[in-house]
């Protein structure tokens, strides 16, 4: 299996920012698969992970399934009208998203390999 096999509708995902101060900020998030070409995350009650994505857009996402392990390096960006927004509002629950998240993949981390199994630029 992949990583991108992992990155379903409905798969539980850690998205991880930094604050201003540089201290961690992480969230437990639903993935809404990929959207053009892109990680889909519908935001609902995290404003400082998206005060955080809107400050740098960096973010990390660990994603794990049948045994296998993957840290996503990527830059996101937040979209609060659009495509993006509408799709994840289609495929989100309650409570609706008010905006989108979109990860751009950079890197792909295998945590169980100890190596990176995809760049992506």
């Amino acid at each position: 299996m992949s990583y991108q096999n992992l990155l379903t509708n409905g798969k539980e995902l850690i998205l991880a920012t930094v604050n201003e101060d540089n201290t961690p900020q992480a969230n437990i998030v639903i993935s809404l698969g990929f959207f053009e070409k892109q990680i889909l995350v519908g935001a609902c009650q995290m404003d400082r992970t998206l005060k955080n994505l809107k400050r740098t857009g960096n973010v990390v996402v660990i994603i794990k399934g049948n045994g296998e392990y993957y840290r996503i390096r990527g830059t996101a960006k937040v979209a609060s009208s659009g495509p993006a927004l509408h799709e994840a509002i289609k495929y989100g629950k309650e409570p609706f998203p008010e905006e989108a998240i979109l990860v751009r993949i950079d890197e792909v981390f295998d945590l169980d390999q100890g190596k990176i199994v995809n760049i992506i630029n």
